[in-house]
């Protein structure tokens, strides 16, 4: 997964979505603030990853290994959970401030043909489908902090390039060696084959 795309891309939608700017959406992997503050603040977080239907494998020379490696290519499906995470010390719901009046407004503009087609043209990821908005509040340090959630399943590719020694290895050839049939007692045949196999990192000879 190319998380440096998918995390600069989520966080400038949700900056430009949301009107907070860059300076109101941070991930939550970063250092977090405490929430004191009438201001709300968007923290994002990627909650949850899974594959969708079934890999695709392809094998192709490895660049530059000067060998007869082969270099595995795995290509898929994978969902994710973008959860978007709001929090303000205002408790007034009529505020622009407060984190569901916040992600009400961002669900709406998440679910725009505008917003799918950004999306598409950056090719990061896609909005699947925008869940219902959860409320999470807390306390911290003896002070009350409203706080809502809203997850938004993401839909996005992966590739995998494992070029590392042997990596495409398999079975390329295989020797018979001396044979020999015998006859059993009612007259049919016995076959004994010895097989002496080499293992070779590279093409099938058909």
């Amino acid at each position: 997964m190319d998380w440096t795309n998918i995390k600069s891309t989520a966080a400038a939608l949700v900056a430009d979505l949301s009107g907070f700017g860059p300076a109101g959406v941070k991930w939550r992997d970063a250092v977090r603030e405490p929430t004191y503050g009438y201001q709300a603040i968007v923290y994002l977080r990627v909650a949850s990853l899974r594959q969708q239907g079934t890999d695709e494998e392809f094998y192709d020379d490895a660049p530059g290994s000067g060998t007869d490696d082969m270099a595995v290519t795995v290509v898929g499906r994978r969902g994710f959970t973008l959860s978007i995470r709001c929090e303000s010390s205002t408790t007034d719901l009529a505020s622009a401030q407060h984190p569901l009046v916040v992600l009400e407004r961002l669900a709406v503009r998440l679910r725009r043909t505008s917003t799918a087609q950004r999306l598409s043209d950056l090719g990061a990821f896609a909005v699947a489908q925008v869940e219902a908005i959860q409320y999470a509040p807390y306390v911290e340090q003896g002070k009350h902090v409203e706080c809502y959630v809203l997850d938004v399943q993401c839909n996005a590719f992966d590739v995998d390039v494992d070029d590392t020694l042997d990596a495409g290895g398999f079975v390329d050839e295989v020797k018979l060696g001396p044979a020999s049939v015998k006859e059993s007692a009612d007259g049919s045949a016995l076959g004994s084959i010895s097989l002496d196999v080499d293992s070779g990192p590279t093409d099938v000879d058909p």
